[in-house]
C-alpha cells in the first residue's frame, strides 16, 4: 500500500507539473514537467520560481573548477571498475548504468535487478561526492525513483545505504505537498517569500529583489590544493572498497531472499 500510495503521488506530481508547465509561456520556449520540479525546489518563493521557468535563460551560469568535476568522474570510473570485479566473483544477474536519468533525477550509476521472467525487482542508486556539500533535495528525488540509494563521500569516507521502504512516510508527505503546491501555482495561487534568496533573483518587478551577484571562480591556495589532493588520493582506496561491500551485500540479500523463494 505504502509503495503504491508513493507511486500515485509519483504519477500526481508529473500530471500537476506537466499541467502548470503547459500554462507558462518562456523566452526560450515552454519548461517541461522536470524543468517545474527542479524549480520549485530551488526557491520556496512562488513569484520567483514562476520567473526563473518563464526566463530559464536569465540564471548566472555557475563557474567549477574541472578539478571537481574530474574527481567525481574519476571515483565513479574507479567505483564501476571495482563493483563490476567483485560483482564477477559473484555471478549475480544485474544491469548497470552510468549517469541514467530518471524523471526527477540522474543516477551517477543505477543498478536494477530484474526476475527470470524479465520484470524489474529493484533499483539501487549510488550517488557520489567528491566535496562536502549534500543535497538533501536531490537525495530525496533518488529515493522516491530507486529502492536503495547508497551516498558514497569520497572525501570523508562516509558510505550510508539509505532504504526508502523506511523513509515512505517523509516521502509520501514530501511529494504530497510538492503536488499540492504545483497544482496552487496552475490555479493562479501566488505567494511572495522573501529571504536570502532574493539576493540575485530574476524578478526585478518584486520590490524584494536585489542585485544580481555575479559568480566568481573560486580557486583553492596551493596549500589547500594539495591538502585536498592527499586526502582524496589517501582516502579513496578505503572509501571504495565500503561502497563496494556495501552493494554486494544488498545484492547477495537478494539473491538469497530469491533461492528462499524457491518452492
Amino acid at each position: 500500500m505504502t509503495l503504491n500510495r508513493l507511486r500515485e503521488l509519483q504519477a500526481g506530481l508529473f500530471s500537476a507539473a506537466t499541467e502548470l508547465s503547459q500554462r507558462l509561456s518562456s523566452s526560450c520556449g515552454k519548461p517541461d514537467a522536470r524543468d517545474v520540479i527542479y524549480v520549485l525546489e530551488r526557491t520556496p518563493c512562488d513569484a520567483e520560481a514562476l520567473c526563473l521557468l518563464k526566463n530559464r535563460n536569465v540564471a548566472p551560469k555557475a563557474k567549477i573548477d574541472s578539478y571537481w568535476l574530474n574527481k567525481h568522474d574519476y571515483v565513479r570510473q574507479k567505483l564501476v571498475e571495482k563493483f563490476v570485479n567483485e560483482l564477477h566473483e559473484t555471478q549475480i544477474p544485474v544491469e548497470l548504468a552510468v549517469e541514467n536519468q530518471d524523471f526527477t533525477v540522474r543516477e551517477d550509476v543505477q543498478i536494477t535487478i530484474k526476475g527470470p521472467d524479465g520484470m524489474l525487482k529493484r533499483k539501487l542508486a549510488v550517488e557520489i561526492k567528491t566535496g562536502l556539500g549534500v543535497n538533501v533535495q536531490q537525495l530525496e528525488r533518488l529515493m522516491c525513483e530507486n529502492d536503495l540509494v547508497v551516498l558514497v563521500r569520497s572525501v570523508t569516507g562516509h558510505v550510508v545505504a539509505l532504504h526508502s521502504c523506511r523513509y515512505a512516510e517523509f516521502l509520501i508527505e514530501s511529494l504530497s505537498e510538492k503536488v499540492q503546491r504545483t497544482r496552487r501555482l496552475t490555479e493562479g495561487h501566488i505567494f511572495n517569500v522573501p529571504g536570502r534568496h532574493c539576493h540575485g533573483c530574476c524578478n526585478q518587478a518584486c520590490g524584494h529583489a536585489r542585485t544580481r551577484r555575479i559568480g566568481h571562480l573560486t580557486t583553492l591556495r596551493d596549500e589547500d590544493f594539495q591538502s585536498d589532493l592527499d586526502l582524496f588520493l589517501r582516502t579513496l582506496p578505503s572509501t571504495m572498497k565500503k561502497a563496494t561491500d556495501c552493494l554486494i551485500q544488498e545484492l547477495m540479500s537478494d539473491a538469497l531472499l530469491a533461492r528462499g523463494a524457491k518452492p
